[in-house]
């Protein structure tokens, strides 16, 4: 899913980047309303990634703990876990914060919206706009990447849980 949204953000970035002058909206007007649409459906996939992972770390967090509690295991791993999951918030937070400005510069450098930004601190508002859209594909991939890492750091946290879950019902003549 990470892969589709990241190549969903890229058409979109794409798009963007071949709409020229949003001012003209008789030439512009499919292009932009293509380019907007993707990039709506971007942010929200983008979104429900993020949002799947921190369901992901939630579910395994809880389960590592209660199962360290009923097997009597030291409680290291579910600190890990739990660590790998605080690390991902704070990016992904910044993330969505990133995809979110992103939309709404978008919005503003459309001049049939209410609020247009034609320039700040003497930066046109569609180059403002590039440059967030660009720093926002780049760092959601990266976020997402660092997911990828953390999911497969805590599977070893889980593997090892069910090792020890395994040794102990073995010794205690429970069905494994």
């Amino acid at each position: 899913m990470a892969v589709v949204a990241n190549l969903i953000l890229l058409a979109a970035f794409l798009l963007g980047w071949n709409i020229g002058d949003v001012t003209s909206l008789n030439t512009a007007s499919s292009r932009f309303d293509l380019h907007f649409g993707i990039a709506l459906a971007g942010l929200i996939v983008a979104t429900m990634v993020h949002a799947l992972v921190l369901t992901y770390f939630m579910g395994t967090g809880r389960w590592l703990e209660e199962t360290s509690q009923a097997y009597g295991l030291e409680t290291t791993r579910f600190e890990i876990s739990r660590n790998l999951k605080m690390k991902n918030i704070f990016a992904m937070t910044g993330c969505f914060a990133l995809l979110l400005l992103t939309g709404m510069l978008g919005v503003m450098i459309d001049p049939g919206t209410g609020p247009f930004l034609e320039s700040l601190a003497g930066m046109p508002g569609k180059t403002i706009h590039l440059f967030v859209a660009s720093a926002t594909l780049l760092f959601n991939v990266l976020v997402n990447y660092s997911e990828y890492q953390t999911i497969s750091h805590n599977m070893e946290l889980i593997e090892q849980v069910l090792g020890d879950v395994r040794r102990i019902r073995f010794e205690r003549g429970l069905p494994v």
